[in-house]
Protein backbone atom coordinates (compact mmCIF):
# COMPACT_ATOMS: atom_id res chain seq x y z
CA UNK A 1 0.00 0.00 0.00
CA UNK A 2 1.37 3.23 -1.05
CA UNK A 3 0.97 5.65 1.34
CA UNK A 4 0.57 3.21 4.03
CA UNK A 5 0.41 6.22 6.48
CA UNK A 6 -0.47 9.86 6.99
CA UNK A 7 0.52 12.31 9.37
CA UNK A 8 -2.21 15.27 10.42
CA UNK A 9 -1.17 18.22 12.55
CA UNK A 10 -3.25 19.73 14.94
CA UNK A 11 -2.90 23.00 16.15
CA UNK A 12 -4.13 25.11 18.80
CA UNK A 13 -4.44 28.22 17.45
CA UNK A 14 -6.65 30.08 20.60
CA UNK A 15 -6.46 31.54 23.72
CA UNK A 16 -7.78 28.44 25.40
CA UNK A 17 -7.06 24.99 26.29
CA UNK A 18 -9.01 22.38 24.27
CA UNK A 19 -10.06 18.91 24.32
CA UNK A 20 -9.89 16.65 20.90
CA UNK A 21 -10.57 13.00 19.43
CA UNK A 22 -10.03 11.01 16.79
CA UNK A 23 -12.63 8.20 15.61
CA UNK A 24 -12.64 5.76 12.93
CA UNK A 25 -14.65 2.80 12.16
CA UNK A 26 -12.72 0.04 10.07
CA UNK A 27 -10.03 -2.49 11.79
CA UNK A 28 -8.06 -2.47 9.28
CA UNK A 29 -6.97 1.55 10.07
CA UNK A 30 -4.95 2.05 13.36
CA UNK A 31 -5.09 5.51 15.16
CA UNK A 32 -1.59 6.97 16.83
CA UNK A 33 -3.65 8.32 19.22
CA UNK A 34 -7.65 8.81 19.95
CA UNK A 35 -7.85 11.99 21.84
CA UNK A 36 -5.99 14.56 23.76
CA UNK A 37 -5.58 17.97 24.87
CA UNK A 38 -3.91 20.83 23.77
CA UNK A 39 -3.06 23.83 25.26
CA UNK A 40 -2.50 27.53 23.76
CA UNK A 41 0.29 27.47 21.07
CA UNK A 42 0.43 23.92 21.56
CA UNK A 43 0.40 20.96 18.60
CA UNK A 44 0.02 17.32 18.44
CA UNK A 45 0.76 14.66 15.30
CA UNK A 46 -2.00 11.81 14.94
CA UNK A 47 -0.85 9.58 12.37
CA UNK A 48 -3.18 7.40 10.71
CA UNK A 49 -1.79 4.25 9.16
CA UNK A 50 -3.02 0.67 7.46
CA UNK A 51 -2.25 -2.12 9.57
CA UNK A 52 -1.78 -5.44 8.80
CA UNK A 53 -5.00 -6.46 8.52
CA UNK A 54 -5.80 -4.24 5.40
CA UNK A 55 -3.88 -7.13 4.35
CA UNK A 56 -6.88 -9.27 4.09
CA UNK A 57 -8.56 -7.10 1.95
CA UNK A 58 -10.03 -8.26 -1.22
CA UNK A 59 -9.17 -6.51 -4.36
CA UNK A 60 -10.70 -3.15 -5.05
CA UNK A 61 -11.34 0.31 -3.21
CA UNK A 62 -11.89 0.55 0.21
CA UNK A 63 -13.03 3.29 2.57
CA UNK A 64 -13.52 4.46 5.83
CA UNK A 65 -14.14 8.29 7.52
CA UNK A 66 -11.38 9.50 9.52
CA UNK A 67 -13.30 12.24 11.88
CA UNK A 68 -11.55 14.75 14.28
CA UNK A 69 -13.40 17.22 16.59
CA UNK A 70 -12.81 19.20 19.75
Amino acid sequence: FSPSSQDYVLTNTGDGTFDWSVSKSVNWITLSATSGQLAPGASATVTVALNSAANDLSAGTHSDTVSFAN
